[in-house]
């Protein structure tokens, strides 16, 4: 089996049976615990700060001593912390990059004085990245990038009739129950053994293809169709044995896998 693993960005789907979407944010907090993880920074001025966020923990460090992964896109929340905001009209600060022709960056449209801004480097090493007003420089940030050196995968697991996914050891095989419902996080890592920043979009191969298939949520079933969520990869374990999952991300190359031991059904 081989899927497209994105990070948990759930949305609710209405209506697929007759042949069109409708998606919107659903929040659904008595299902899910947790959000992630971020970490921030002042630029050299500091007259801005810095935010980015993870779906999993990063180091107690700030931004600017943390590397981000090369090759995905990192969105920088900011905020203007050094100015009067009353008389800056939204946009009237913009963020370049200085000197990396390797690097590509773009300002968010938004009502705020100083936008965030999306930011990707196909290359490691250091970027910076200046806000200005005008030929005024507002302020600036130097953001390090690294290649993964391979990605960590964190599953959560959920037994057959539990209402809870639970956490497993990584880095060992996880024994489950045949019918087990498992996601994950995946996390890369810097050649170092220290976590990067930023989420991954992975290609996902189980090994053997036919012990598990993939999950849906459903929330509610009509005749004429049917809600559910969808964003967060599941599967279901359906044969006993021995299951791998691999994650590959097909950008850097960089891979991960976790092995399942999966009991049968005991039957009375």
């Amino acid at each position: 089996m081989n899927d497209h693993h994105r990070p948990h960005r759930p949305t609710l789907v209405s209506c697929l049976s007759a042949g069109w979407r409708l998606a919107t944010i659903a929040l659904i907090g008595i299902l899910m615990s947790g959000c992630g993880d971020s970490t921030e920074a002042f630029g050299e001025l500091g007259n801005i700060r810095y935010q980015l966020h993870t779906d999993y923990e990063l180091p107690d460090k700030e931004l600017t001593e943390l590397h981000l992964i090369t090759g995905h896109r990192h969105e920088v929340r900011t905020d203007l912390v050094g100015f009067s905001k009353a008389s800056w009209a939204p946009g009237a600060v913009q963020h370049h990059l200085l000197a990396n022709p390797d690097a590509s960056l773009q300002n968010k449209a938004d009502t705020a004085d100083v936008p965030d801004f999306r930011i990707t480097a196909y290359s490691p090493g250091a970027v910076t990245v200046e806000a200005r007003k005008g030929p005024h420089v507002i302020d600036r940030i130097s953001l390090t990038f690294e290649d993964p050196a391979e990605i960590q995968v964190i599953p959560r697991v959920r037994e057959p009739f539990s209402s809870q996914f639970v956490s497993v050891t990584t880095g060992v095989p996880t024994t489950v129950q045949e019918g087990a419902q498992i996601t994950f996080v995946a996390v890369p890592m810097g050649a170092s053994g220290q976590r990067l920043i930023g989420d991954l979009y992975t290609d996902v191969q189980l090994e053997p293809a036919w012990a598990a298939v993939p999950g849906q949520n459903i929330e509610a079933v009509y005749e004429d169709g049917w809600w559910g969520t969808i964003g967060t990869f599941s599967v279901y374990f359906i044969e006993p044995g021995t299951v791998s999952i691999h994650l590959l991300d097909p950008i850097t190359g960089a891979e991960g896998v976790h092995v399942f031991q999966v009991m049968p059904v005991v039957k009375d």
